[in-house]
């Protein structure tokens, strides 16, 4: 009976109230339930109403008053009458939009108070959000509807197959050369020589989006009366207000309307491909890269992105027919909050039609981590480049995100009349969720660990490496088996040196025969024979050598080991190859990269190093620390490592050789007391330093700790 009746409602009944006559009403269908659109076009404001207010407001005519009107709404609709508590909040809301005239002289000066409310309230929603602050300039509604008529005919069928053909026209050839594209592309977009390219490629962009939202807005008959700037991060980008598409019947115009701006960018960028594969290395041809580079990046990351308030928002809010979803969600999760934690009774849930309530509390939660994660590495970039807005942004988020919206829960915990009754319950719940956090944070002690990759190897006395080039013929010992010391292992073979063996053979028989002739009648014949003769039998001694090489004999203790032995055979190795090793019977040697932020915590406080060969990911196996190098190195010493090669350590892009460290890194080597998996030398492991348990707070402060000192030297 309370949500029914008011104890308010003798301060309105005998009210005879109507709408101003400029305002309009549009019909809107969401989820299959009517819905009503009040415009008013002098201030460009939307109110929705429900089928049961249009009709309590229609009836509101200025001669029946507001009592009248409410019971002839309950003959109508029964039992779907509004209560009056709605139909006072319902005339509040139309009283302050200055929407309602009376059967009263108006009080001029209430009107003024109104009037000056709602500039603030203007001038507060253009710079509450520091990194987009709006300034508007100019009404360029009527410049749109003159040139409106030149660009009509790319809403049509011909504009659609153009602009499709056009973009997978740019998609391929995109793909064709998408390693030039690449090609360490944040350092071009970002070097100096470019900055003046990107910003003035940047606006180019931005303008022409913006006006594909006004056309796109007058193609419909809609109005577009806001033209300015807005200071996203700093930089000026141009702006339209295009929100007459909220009165547009079809959720199909509405979401038109809002992708307008992303198809005319695609376009853009596809043209920019174009013209860039095209031409010639020079000042068009880099212009073109940033168009390319600014509109599709923006596109995917921020304008499509429909967790920010940019045009991806609107459009997924009238495809899936939810409007105002951002409030809404967020009206919902503090509905939640407040009847499912402190109990609060008789509250409107923001839920108006079947499956809303999916849709508005995901949106709450994934849009708001979003932003706080999109707002922290604006600040963070900020405090890199610009250190005082850097700081004034993180206070600026610290505040909004955090400090007052604690403020404003405390606020309603003690204050709020809707917890009469239930305070003290409301109290305990807050405090104790409160509490349970502040222990999760500071008391619970969770797993803390290091995880890295690393690399099997060898020492270079435990390779085996041919000494000739040479075709491997036969395994001579047992792979996996011990062997000692001198142990032959492989043989190889070389047709060609073997006939070289031979006819240097044959040559010696035959001048030893020609020395046995002279000796007889000719002194100098003998001397030039003997002569050849050495130089021969040196030749000879040195393949002779070359071909005892061609058996590899173990050179220490140990285990035989050989990747994929069956694929020896008849395979060709040039001389220094490593084929095979012989690893000590008992140990398996690791190499592995450490970061430079957790070095100290490895050094310091590792408890348990753990290890995983990939042939055995599902077996920990334990190891040990058995080298540490002091000072940190610049050039990755194992390849396997490198994230080129499917480790996770990125290597300098503008290295030649591929071999320097994108940052400096700490080498350990650690030991397995445990021969290793046949085939895993050269191979990867997972590796755990194991830290024993921290809660998180520590975590975060030493974090933080390290960011300041790796980044602003704090």
């Amino acid at each position: 009976m309370d949500a029914y009746f008011d104890q308010s409602w003798y301060r309105v009944r005998q009210l005879r109230l109507q709408l101003r006559s400029h305002a309009r009403i549009h019909r809107q269908v969401y989820r299959d339930q009517a819905w009503f659109v009040v415009q008013d076009p002098q201030t460009g404001q939307f109110h929705r109403l429900s089928p049961s207010a249009h009709l309590f407001v229609s009836l509101l005519d200025g001669c029946r008053s507001v009592e009248q009107a409410w019971q002839e709404t309950g003959r109508r609709l029964g039992n779907d009458q509004p209560g009056q508590a709605e139909v006072i909040r319902l005339l509040s809301q139309l009283h302050r939009a200055d929407l309602l005239i009376g059967d009263r002289l108006p009080d001029l000066e209430e009107t003024g108070r109104r009037s000056r409310k709602l500039r603030r309230s203007r001038l507060s929603q253009r710079v509450r959000n520091p990194l987009a602050v709006r300034l508007p300039l100019l009404d360029p509604d009527r410049f749109l509807h003159r040139t409106g008529p030149l660009v009509r005919w790319v809403f049509g069928p011909l504009g659609i197959v153009l602009w499709f053909g056009l973009v997978m026209t740019a998609a391929v050839l995109a793909l064709l050369n998408w390693s030039e594209l690449t090609h360490n592309v944040v350092d071009r977009v970002l070097s100096a020589g470019n900055i003046l390219l990107m910003i003035l490629a940047y606006l180019l962009v931005k303008a022409l989006h913006e006006l594909g939202h006004g056309y796109a807005v007058r193609y419909w008959n809609g109005e577009v009366h806001e033209i300015g700037l807005m200071f996203l991060v700093f930089m000026p980008v141009p702006y339209v207000d295009a929100s007459a598409s909220s009165a547009f019947r079809s959720k199909w115009q509405r979401a038109a309307v809002a992708s307008a701006g992303i198809i005319v960018e695609l376009f853009l960028a596809a043209l920019a491909t174009i013209v860039w594969t095209l031409l010639e290395p020079g000042l068009l041809r880099a212009f073109a890269f940033n168009v390319m580079a600014i509109a599709g990046i923006s596109t995917f990351l921020f304008n499509g992105n429909p967790l920010l308030r940019f045009d991806g928002y609107y459009v997924l809010s009238d495809l899936i027919e939810i409007p105002n979803l951002g409030k809404r969600a967020n009206d919902y999760f503090t509905y939640l909050l407040k009847t499912r934690l402190l109990g609060v009774a008789n509250l409107r849930s923001p839920v108006q039609a079947p499956g809303e309530a999916g849709w508005l509390l995901g949106y709450s939660i994934a849009s708001f981590c979003y932003r706080l994660f999109l707002m922290a590495w604006i600040a963070w970039f900020l405090l890199t480049k610009i250190p005082v807005a850097g700081i004034l942004l993180a206070a600026y988020m610290l505040f909004n995100s955090l400090l007052l919206p604690l403020a404003r829960g405390l606020k309603f915990l003690l204050f709020n009349p809707a917890l009469q009754g239930r305070r003290r319950g409301s109290l305990l719940v807050a405090g104790s969720l409160s509490t349970a956090l502040v222990l999760l944070l500071t008391a619970v002690p969770l797993p803390y660990a290091t995880l890295v990759e690393g690399v099997v190897w060898v020492p270079e006395e435990a390779s085996l490496r041919t000494e000739a080039d040479g075709t491997v013929s036969e395994l001579l010992a047992a792979p996996n088996s011990l062997v000692s010391a001198g142990t032959p292992l492989i043989r190889l073979e070389d047709p060609l040196l073997e006939t070289d063996i031979r006819i240097l053979q044959a040559e010696r028989r035959e001048l030893d025969s020609r020395l046995l002739a002279a000796r007889q009648n000719d002194q100098v014949q003998v001397r030039m024979i003997q002569e050849q003769l050495k130089r021969t039998e040196a030749a000879l001694e040195l393949l002779q050598e070359r071909a005892e090489h061609l058996t590899l004999v173990a050179r220490s203790d140990g285990i035989f080991t050989v990747r994929a032995p069956e694929d020896l055979p008849g395979r060709f190795f040039p001389r220094g190859t490593p084929i095979a090793h012989v690893i000590g019977e008992r140990q398996t040697l690791i190499q592995t990269l450490i970061d430079q932020s957790d070095i100290e915590l490895v050094r310091e406080r590792t408890d348990r190093v753990d290890v995983r060969f990939v042939q055995r990911v599902e077996t920990s196996v334990p190891a040990s620390i058995s080298r540490d190098t002091p000072a940190a190195i610049d050039n990755v010493p194992r390849q396997a490592l490198a994230l080129v090669d499917g480790g996770d350590i990125a290597l300098d892009p503008e290295d030649p050789e591929r071999k320097r460290l994108l940052e400096r890194m700490f080498r350990l080597e650690l030991l397995v007391p445990q021969p290793p998996p046949d085939g895993v030398i050269g191979g990867r492991v997972h590796i755990r330093f194991d830290h024993g348990t921290q809660p998180l707070l520590p975590r975060l402060v030493r974090l933080l700790r390290q960011l300041f000192l790796a980044q602003l030297n704090a």
